[in-house]
């Protein structure tokens, strides 16, 4: 069995050419194939070349109809029957030829070269032979479908100024409407009439009643009178037309509010009729002659010899029902048609499963009735075009199918353009992408180049029919046509199309939401027919118009199929609709919501629904006031039930979505939302509840409500940020920072001096932290030497899930780290605990024993948040340091190493502070602001005020560390910290492709300055905590572990040696443009790129940074200290390594993040 496509599908021609005679007829003429190769003819000439080689063929086929007669009214009228009967090429050249030679001859009414004929209707035999015909006679035809209105119709003929009017009679009463109202043309002809049929009779008489009360002098003919007409005469002479001539105007479906006619030459036109000749061709065609795929379709069939089978009603009811009667060997297809497909393959199987049948058994005998029966089992090749497919949908039809659906993409105005993702070459000549700064697409973009795409092609409109200003706009200054597409370069001709620039929604906090591909997703939900998605800049969520499947579908039904799907899809929160309203008549051609091949007709769906939608917002918004009252008001219910209704009122989600067992973050829930959460608990309870609670990963919503029904006992009180700060959101003053606000120091036995153990045992807090992990290491090493134990107090629900995380992130990447970790480990202890809650979050037993048996304890643990305030991060930084003070203080000292920060000594009130200084006299008040990392330079300020007290009164020794930015492991692989300023930086000027010039301030002539980034690898800041912290058993001291080398190598160096590895930067000049570029291209990532990011951050970076030579903090005594003990064997503090950037890269791509 041959492995390649082409080979596959060669076989799977000739298996079926020998076993069916009607697909053997129908295989294509080489020798017409290359006829209709020959440079420059016409569409006139191809057809003249088609008809006549094929002639005995089966060129167009219809459904038959009977005339049934009404036995109460005694009406007829005509229905369809399930069979085709089908006129061969040689029947359609006489008609051709005989509707050409009658609209020739007849004066006043002749149709000369270069007027304009407007044809309104279905795709049909009539429309065909109409079209064909003014080809024929050299005249430029103006398809529209038979969705148009009465007034589009009466702008477009006031606009061309057409010598004839053809309209299909189910459509003439839109036509009697319209011409009314603009220049009529002096003859009408009325197609797709059928005489015996009492309705289409009457409709004629009403016409011409019309005409006459209003004075409109336009001679009506139906089509059948046309042809006996031209019957009778000889066939017209053939016109010779200029390929540049204007052939067909295409006016464009509407969705943009404004339809222009796209002009097409006769050379462009000729394009159409393309022939590969490589598939025979029988095809159901339901696409309208008014768009360029409908036109293709049709064309490219009778090109190739085959058999076009047009669909028995306009709006699509029969087309399941055609394609099972024709059996078709091409399928095009449209994401409409694959929906429709979809729904009723998910009811078959959902019969099937009630009737007895397993899942499975279910769904493949339901993909072989779907491709044998109701798709006819003689499909070799499939398409899909129009729009983006959904892959979901994608992967079903080609389950079906059992072969590749190629998709197909093409423009109005520049015809074909991408075929299964690559470029068309011929026709396209040349392309080229541009940026769209305001939705944050850029050629600069990572992985790959994103923007607007631009070409130029062979098939190009020349312009817009009578808009010169829309033809000047749609080109650039090279000639290039705008599309309109924003794609994706994944390589040179290879494109993927991400959405229309015009269906791009920016919603209140900057996300960007493209709405088609959303309704795409949505729409192949089993419960949804049909969606619309709404929202707007002042806006932070959607909202959603829904035809539901099933009529008797509650909005509830409704809207946890799309939550599933949302989740099926991986979207993210702001992509999901949060309320819907439910439409039971589905948008349609009919009442103008959709166009001709199923896409949504924006501009009219906003009209229609817009004021029920933002309705709909101000109910949201006053069902959320509302439930904040009751919340408030009803503190007296369960902890978990008023927990699920705080959770629904900050995240917008339902609380049938709500089960005990699921996490904050779960929902959807970031750090700042928790810190909204927690308030609203604190308020609602009377409780003091921190941020870092609801964000402890074995919190469980079910945890929290226990944890509340605790705090609301009394049973887990502690201080809070009000009842030690007299003002804590203005200023905080280092006298209202007691022990005595914390514990009861008089409780506490004299503690007995520190022990110096020649195995001590050492408790380390924060472990599983990225520093904390090193510090484990390090102390593991340490103590195997000596005999002694490290004991590490972890978050976790019991001790073998709190060893769980602390193992977890030595095995995630290299293996030398988790050996040597393994080979340390019998050594160590793990205890679950919580620094943010009293006790440490151990029982009285395991506190004692602590207290008891540690002889050192080194405090890593924090929560670190730039963004959050003092309040959020008090429980965990300050109280939890308190905590560990009293366990210090307790039976006896034990000496603390405490990981601070140069945070403490940075922000704008803040004077020069030395490693010698005591913070309460230095330092005394600290100001509470909203500046970048405020919150925590206070947490930490705080803390080490305590830390200084708990030394002066009761000998306490404290040595502390305040580190400033840790950088990755020189020697272990994937050992970076993810969530810090420089890795998100650093990933996202990768992402994005652009950096500013400098990002430092430049000097009075603007260049560039000579600066420094203070960084040190966590693997000696670790090794530098553990020796010295070691060696410390009295006094108090500071040590600044940071960098303090004036050695030029700052953040724009690291940048140009990242440009300098392969990666893309383009460096912007202009510091606030970049940021401005930057900001939108970060927002415009995918959802783990934003993650990623320095999104979270980015207000740290609104202006240059100044340029300091060296580290903003002295390090005499930290280098002086380093020098003396030799940390990890570095004689020094090291610079900033060379390989530094090749490091990250490295370990980005071992953590598959780039």
């Amino acid at each position: 069995m041959p492995n390649d496509p082409r080979a596959i599908l060669e076989q799977r021609i000739a298996a079926l050419a020998i076993a069916d005679p009607q697909v053997r007829a129908a295989m294509p003429s080489q020798e017409v194939v290359s006829a209709l190769g020959q440079p420059d003819l016409s569409p006139a000439q191809i057809a003249e070349i088609v008809l006549a080689a094929y002639a005995d063929r089966p060129a167009l086929a219809h459904r038959v109809g009977e005339i049934t007669t009404d036995p109460r009214t005694g009406r007829r009228t005509r229905r369809l029957l399930p069979q085709f009967v089908a006129l061969s090429y040689a029947e359609v050249a006489a008609r051709v030829d005989a509707v050409a030679a009658a609209c020739r001859a007849t004066a006043p009414l002749a149709v000369a070269p270069g007027d304009v004929v407007c044809i309104v209707g279905s795709p049909g035999i009539d429309f065909t032979t109409l079209d064909l015909a003014c080809a024929r006679v050299g005249a430029t035809v103006v398809p529209l479908h038979s969705d148009v209105s009465s007034d589009l119709l009466a702008a477009i003929v006031t606009e061309t100024e057409p010598t004839m009017l053809a309209v299909a009679t189910d459509e003439l009463c839109v036509a009697v409407e319209s011409l009314r109202h603009s220049p009529a043309p002096r003859h009408l002809i009325c197609f797709d009439y059928h005489a015996e049929d009492d309705d289409h009779r009457d409709a004629i008489d009403a016409a011409r009643s019309t005409f006459a009360a209003c004075g409109i002098n336009v001679v009506i003919e139906t089509l059948p009178e046309l042809l006996d007409r031209g019957a009778l005469l000889p066939p017209p002479p053939p016109v010779a037309v200029s390929l540049d001539a204007t052939a067909i105007l295409l006016y464009t479906s509407g969705s943009t509010g404004a339809p222009k006619g796209v002009i097409y030459t006769a050379k462009t036109a000729a394009a159409m009729w393309a022939a590969k000749g490589e598939i025979p061709s029988l095809t159901v065609h339901f696409m309208p002659l008014s768009h360029l795929a409908g036109r293709n379709a049709l064309f490219s069939t009778l090109a190739e010899g085959g058999t076009v089978h047009f669909t028995g009603q306009s709006d699509m009811s029969t087309l399941l029902e055609d394609i099972a009667l024709v059996r078709p060997t091409r399928l095009r297809l449209v994401p409409r048609v694959c929906e429709t497909l979809h729904q009723r393959y998910h009811g078959d199987v959902t019969r099937r499963i009630a009737e007895g049948s397993k899942r499975a058994d279910a769904e493949a005998n339901a993909r072989v009735v779907f491709r044998r029966e109701l798709l006819g089992g003689r499909v070799v090749w499939a398409l899909c075009g129009t729009a983006p497919l959904p892959t979901e949908l994608r992967e079903f039809v080609e389950s079906v199918l059992e072969l590749k659906l190629h998709d197909a993409y093409g423009s109005t105005e520049a015809g074909a353009i991408l075929a299964d993702g690559r470029l068309m070459r011929p026709p396209i000549l040349d392309y080229k992408l541009a940026d769209v700064p305001e939705l944050g697409y850029f050629c600069t973009d990572q992985p790959y180049p994103r923007g607007e795409l631009l070409l130029r092609s062979q098939t190009l409109t020349t312009g817009y029919f009578r808009r010169p200003e829309a033809t000047a706009a749609a080109f650039d200054e090279e000639g290039y046509y705008r599309t309109g597409d924003i794609v994706a370069e994944i390589e040179t001709d290879r494109l993927q199309l991400i959405d229309r620039r015009s269906s791009i929604l920016k919603l209140a906090h900057g996300e960007f939401v493209a709405v088609s591909r959303l309704e795409s997703t949505f729409g192949a939900a089993p419960a949804i027919r049909q969606i619309f998605i709404y929202g707007s800049s002042e806006r932070s969520y959607l909202l959603a118009v829904v035809v539901p499947t099933d009529p008797t579908r509650s909005k509830l039904d409704l809207l946890q199929s799309i939550r599933e799907t949302a989740r099926s899809a991986g979207l993210n929160a702001y992509e999901i609709p949060r309320d819907i309203l439910i439409e039971h008549e589905p948008f349609s051609v009919g009442n103008g919501l959709l166009s001709g091949v199923g896409k949504l007709l924006r501009p009219m769906l906003h009209r229609t629904y817009s004021e029920r939608l933002e309705q709909l917002y101000r109910e949201q918004t006053e069902r959320r006031e509302q439930e904040l009252s009751a919340l408030r008001a009803g503190r007296d219910e369960s902890a978990l039930g008023t927990v699920y209704q705080a959770v629904a009122a900050v995240l917008g989600c339902p609380t049938t979505d709500l089960r005990p067992d699921v996490h904050f973050a779960e929902l959807g829930g970031d750090s700042l939302a928790a810190v909204s959460f927690a308030g609203l608990l604190a308020e609602t309870f009377d409780i003091d509840i921190q941020a870092a609670t609801v964000t402890n990963p074995v919190h469980t919503l079910w945890r929290l409500a226990e944890h509340i029904e605790c705090l609301r006992i009394g049973t887990r009180r502690r201080p809070t940020c009000s009842s030690v700060h007299e003002d804590p959101t203005a200023k905080l003053h280092a006298h209202e920072l007691t022990l005595e606000k914390f514990f009861d120091p008089m409780a506490l036995p004299v503690p007995d001096r520190p022990r110096i153990a020649a195995a001590p045992t050492v408790l380390l807090t924060g472990a599983n932290g990225f520093l904390g992990r090193f510090l484990c290491l390090e102390w593991l090493r340490k103590l195997a030497d000596s005999g002694g134990r490290l004991i590490c107090l972890v978050r976790g629900v019991d001790r073998a899930d709190a060893r769980a995380r602390l193992e977890a992130p030595f095995g995630n990447v290299d293996p030398r780290l988790a050996r040597d970790f393994r080979a340390l480990a019998d050594r160590l202890e793990v205890v679950a605990g919580d620094i943010a809650e009293p006790n440490l979050g151990l029982s009285e037993d395991d506190w004692q024993k602590l207290s008891e048996n540690v002889d050192v304890i080194v405090h890593a643990a924090a929560a670190v948040n730039h963004l959050h305030g003092y309040g959020p991060l008090f429980g965990p930084n300050v109280a939890g340091t308190a905590e560990i003070i009293r366990l210090a203080l307790t039976t006896r000292l034990k000496p603390v190493d405490f990981i601070s920060s140069v945070a403490v000594a940075a922000g704008s009130d803040t004077p020069p502070i030395t490693e010698d200084d005591d913070l309460r006299s230095v330092l005394p008040t600290r100001m509470v602001s909203q500046e970048y990392a405020n919150g925590y330079g206070s947490s930490k300020w705080a803390a080490e005020v305590l830390l200084r007290e708990a030394h002066d009164r009761y000998g306490l020794p404290v040595t502390v560390f305040r580190s400033g930015m840790m950088l990755a492991h020189r020697h272990y692989t994937g050992q970076l910290n993810n969530d810090d300023t420089f890795t998100r930086l650093l990933f996202s000027v990768i992402a994005t492709g652009v950096a500013p010039k400098s990002f430092y301030r430049a000097n009075e002539q603007g260049e560039r300055q000579r600066a420094h980034y203070d960084g040190l690898p966590v693997d000696f800041v670790a090794s530098s905590i553990t020796e010295l912290g070691a060696r410390q058993q009295c006094g108090y001291r500071t040590f600044h572990v940071v960098n303090p080398h004036d050695d030029g190598v700052s953040l724009d160096t690291l940048v140009d040696h990242l440009a300098a590895s392969g990666h893309a930067v383009r460096q912007v000049d202009d510091y606030d443009e970049w940021f401005t570029r930057f900001g939108i291209a970060l927002r415009s990532l995918p959802v783990a790129g934003r993650q990623q990011s320095i999104l979270p951050l980015l207000h740290s970076l609104h202006q240059p940074a100044p340029a300091q030579c060296g580290s903003a903090v002295s390090a005499d005594q930290f280098r002086t200290a380093v020098r003396v003990a030799a940390p990890g064997g570095s004689p020094d503090i090291p610079h900033l390594p060379e390989g530094l950037i090749d490091t990250y890269l490295e370990n980005f791509r071992s953590h598959g993040i780039i």
